[in-house]
């Protein structure tokens, strides 16, 4: 495993250690088996009754949103925080309290992570965040405020006129099934799913041996792997796929 693998695997296990609940699944993403591409993304046709189920964001004391972080609570299972393109993922537990409160727990580290009492506002655009603690049984801890937006769209959109090795298309896991998929679609997109923790929804092209990806962080990443193929085997970066029928 070269110095990129390792690098990359630090990270994903830092994450899985602090996602300790991580779900995200192949649901989050394009969910095509064909490779062809697509407008539609995970969360791009959320049909569910619960009011929670959809995107939220924070909002500040002037009510503005903070557009940085989407909090997608993608089904009654499942919850996402979105940067740009990257999805990181938890298990979603929806219950009550002893005080007949709804409780919702994920742990997605930043803001949300832990167990909340939330309030959905009648026309089902605002929610209240409570802390939800034994030292806080008079739930008088500060109040956190999300609105509801548009249904998140994780993947970028396609390139123009991309270079594509036409072998790549398709779907590949980690031969050693440790859980790491690579999907790349024809349009000049991809998704790169780790250990259902994490996933990088990008823009790439392939040519000589290289995959070119670009994808946004907040900010813009430009990001390259060496790849080759083994008979049937893909290579990147030294590690090998096999692709999924």
């Amino acid at each position: 495993m070269n110095i990129k693998s390792k690098k990359l695997m630090s990270i994903v296990l830092i994450l899985c250690s602090v996602f300790i609940f991580g779900g995200c699944t192949d649901g989050t993403s394009n969910e095509q088996n064909n490779t062809n591409g697509s407008e539609e993304t995970a969360v791009s046709k959320i049909q569910n009754d619960n009011p929670l189920i959809g995107t939220w964001q924070f909002v500040n004391e002037n009510g503005e949103n903070h557009t940085l972080l989407s909090y997608v609570f993608q089904d009654e299972t499942t919850a996402v925080m979105a940067m740009g393109n990257v999805a990181y993922c938890s298990k979603l537990k929806l219950d009550k309290n002893e005080n007949g409160d709804k409780t919702l727990t994920a742990q997605l580290y930043y803001n949300i992570n832990g167990t909340y009492i939330y309030e959905i506002s009648d026309d089902g655009k605002t929610m209240t965040l409570t802390e939800d603690s034994k030292d806080n049984k008079d739930n008088n801890s500060e109040k956190l405020i999300m609105k509801k937006t548009e249904d998140y769209q994780f993947m970028p959109q396609p390139p123009k006129n991309p270079e594509i090795e036409e072998k790549l298309i398709g779907k590949w896991e980690d031969k050693e099934g440790s859980g790491v998929t690579y999907t790349f679609y024809n349009n000049g997109t991809m998704e790169n799913n780790s250990y259902d923790v994490m996933i990088i929804y990008a823009q790439f092209s392939a040519k000589d041996g290289k995959i070119n990806i670009t994808y946004n962080q907040g900010t813009e990443v430009k990001d390259s792997y060496e790849y080759s193929f083994n008979g049937e085997v893909l290579v990147i970066d030294g590690a090998e796929f096999i692709k999924q029928q």
